[in-house]
Order: structure tokens, then sequence, then C-alpha cells
């Protein structure tokens, strides 16, 4: 929405933000938190009626012994009638702490929430049945014993107090290293959700798993090509809209961009990019500088079924075909165009882009490069199918 433009922009602390969590109160309204930036000891607070206005911007002061208060998320209890604050902090170690409010304006002293005798940060609690399940990153090195260091890891409790959970961990282990900001996401019949990113080798590479229950911990990894990952984000949160409140949030933001990520199904982590010698290259998504993945598809008439493919970082510049390879050119009468019919696979978000120049020859990736050519192998399918979204 909003064309990947912020939609709140931090006006108070740092005035810049980390972590933004959103949450719908007991009173249906909403509250914004959020990391202020690195080393503060306070976080970022805004309130929201719709997620299009957002008012009485603050911050609450979460400690005063100099710790940092980073990527704070919410969880009411039915049983105080208090909404606890988690939130990360540092000592002589890093550990998660709560914060109790009513109001979101006076908040207790901090405790400490969640200490298992190492490193952690990053909390996510959801309920299931009477237990509640806390999923959080391991902060240790993950080359020193037990060698089980960042990543996700989970513990669980009948109770929402502090140091519930300390001593009841589960046999979870989610992920390779570096993985952190666990999201738990309840879908519904199907059980549940979990989502994470990374931070390296690759920045902001979202991952997914699936689970029948929280329970039993057995996390099955979401195929790559099955899911799209925002464009350019870190550490996942959301919130439940009715229809309501999402015709208001589009008719204020807009429903899509006016770019398009044009995605690879037999590479899904990779993406059409344009570089500086004028080839088409397919590339794994960077988190910086993602621009060079950006296209807009333009039509040769209002309502026909010919596109182009106009670079977003090089307006005025499109793809065209130059001795079957797919190359970038500023000449707009040079520029090729295509047309899309669904891709080789039984999913209609995926599609085949054939040349209209050559018909019967489809963009597929070629090592690096993307030429035209005919579908000979189940292998050319998957290297001829590609998602085009955001």
């Amino acid at each position: 929405m909003n064309n990947n433009d912020p939609v709140l922009k931090a006006d108070i602390g740092e005035k810049g933000m980390r972590d933004p969590f959103i949450y719908r109160k007991q009173d249906g309204d909403f509250v914004v938190l959020a990391t202020d930036m690195w080393n503060s000891e306070y976080i970022q607070c805004y309130d929201s009626k719709d997620l299009v206005t957002f008012t009485n911007s603050r911050l609450l002061h979460l400690n005063n012994n100099g710790m940092h208060a980073w990527a704070p998320e919410v969880i009411y209890d039915n049983k105080s009638k208090y909404y606890l604050i988690l939130w990360s902090g540092n000592t002589d170690r890093n550990r998660i702490y709560v914060s109790y409010t009513k109001d979101f304006i006076e908040v207790s002293e901090a405790e400490i929430f969640f200490d298992p005798g190492f490193d952690v940060i990053d909390a996510n609690i959801k309920k299931e049945g009477d237990t509640y399940y806390l999923y959080f990153k391991d902060e240790r090195d993950p080359d020193e014993s037990p060698y089980e260091g960042k990543r996700i890891k989970a513990a669980y409790s009948n109770e929402l107090k502090p140091r519930a959970f300390d001593n009841q961990l589960m046999d979870v282990l989610i992920g390779e290293p570096m993985f952190e900001a666990p999201m738990l996401l309840n879908n519904m019949e199907d059980g549940w959700l979990l989502y994470g990113d990374s931070y390296y080798p690759e920045n902001g590479k979202f991952y997914g798993w699936k689970s029948k229950s929280l329970t039993s911990g057995e996390w099955i990894p979401l195929k790559r090509e099955d899911y799209n990952p925002p464009l350019n984000a870190k550490h996942p949160a959301y919130v439940e809209v009715s229809e309501k409140e999402l015709e208001l949030l589009v008719k204020k933001w807009g429903k899509r961009p006016e770019w398009n990520r044009i995605r690879s199904y037999s590479s899904p982590e990779a993406y059409l990019t344009t570089v500086n010698n004028g080839f088409i290259t397919i590339e794994v998504y960077p988190f910086d500088p993602y621009q060079e993945m950006l296209w807009k598809i333009v039509k040769d008439k209002p309502n026909g079924d010919n596109i182009y493919l106009e670079s977003i970082t090089y307006p005025g510049n499109f793809v065209s075909i130059e001795k079957f390879v797919c190359k970038l050119n500023s000449d707009k009468n040079k520029a090729s165009s295509f047309t899309l019919t669904r891709g080789f696979t039984n999913n209609d978000r995926w599609h085949a882009i054939e040349s209209i120049e050559f018909r019967g020859k489809f963009m597929q990736i070629d090592g690096k490069h993307i030429r035209i050519k005919t579908i000979e192998t189940e292998e050319d399918e998957k290297r001829a199918t590609f998602q085009i979204g955001y």
C-alpha cells in the first residue's frame, strides 16, 4: 500500500523507528508501538482508530538503567486486566522484560519476564487451549556450544507471569543461524503459520513454516514458491481488520503500487533485475538496493493483452529482444512486446511471458540471463514461469 512508502513517520525520540507492532486494544482501537532506533530506554507509541490517522505520538519510558528497549509486543492478560508490553533489554546479557499498562500512557517498572539462562530477544506469545507459547530468538553465538544460537526456539506456560516460561523450553529449533523476529499467525482450520526473517548473509529475507498445533512443536517449511515476502521489510507484525476497515485502508493508501516484481518459479528467491551493462538477469533479492528489481507493466492499448516491461530504476527504458537475449533499451521503438499466459504450473498466480515477435518462444532463465526460447523439457517449463506482483 501507499506505493511502499511510509504511512507513519516518527516525529518523536530518535525520529526513526524499528520493529513496528500494531495491536488492537480491548476497546477496538489500535495502538502502534515501535523501537526508538538502537540505544533508547524508550519506545514509541501512537494511537489510531482506523490505521489511516495516527495521533498522540509519545514516548514510553521502560527503564532507567541504560538498557535499550527493542522489539516491543503486546498481549492482554484477561485475569489481571493489564496489557503486557514485552520487550528485549540487555544488562549483562539479553533478556525479555515486561512493563504493565492499562492505558499505554503510564507503565509499570520493568521486570524480567523470560530468562532461560542464556541470551534471548524477540518474544512473540500466542495462546492455544489453556497454554501460552512463547517463541523467541536464541541470541547466543551459533559457533559455540550447544551450537543452537541465532535460531528460533519456543517455551510454554499455563500462566502469563514473569519467569513462568524460564524452565519450560520446548524441543524446537527452527531455521538456520541468523534468524530472528518470530511471528505466529493462527491460520484457522489449517493450524498455525510462523514467519521469521534473516539478517545475514542476506538481510530482510523472509521464511515461513506451518504447523497443525503449537503443542506439537513440529514445523514444516513452506515452499518458497507458495508465498511472496513483502518488499524490503523486516521484523513482521500483523493485525486482523474488518472488511470495512480494509475498504478504508485501500481507499486511503491504494490497493497496489505502480511497480511490480517479476519472480522466478524455478528460483523463487530470485527476481528479474536490470544491470549496468544492459542485460536483464535473474538475481536473489537484496535488501538494498532493491529498486533495480522493480518493473512497470505498460499495456500497448488500454484494454489490450500485449504488454511492455519498463524499468522503474531507469524510466523510459524497456525490455527488448536482441539475438534472443533480453536487454534494456532506451529506444522505445525497439521495445519488445509480450503477452501473459498461464504458467506451466497448476497455480494461476504464475505466468509464462510469451514474445509477440517470436510466437511460441518464451522468456526463460538461462544461467544468469533471460533468453527467448521454445519450451522443450519440464525444466524449461519451470524456468519459463514467473510471478508478476509486488
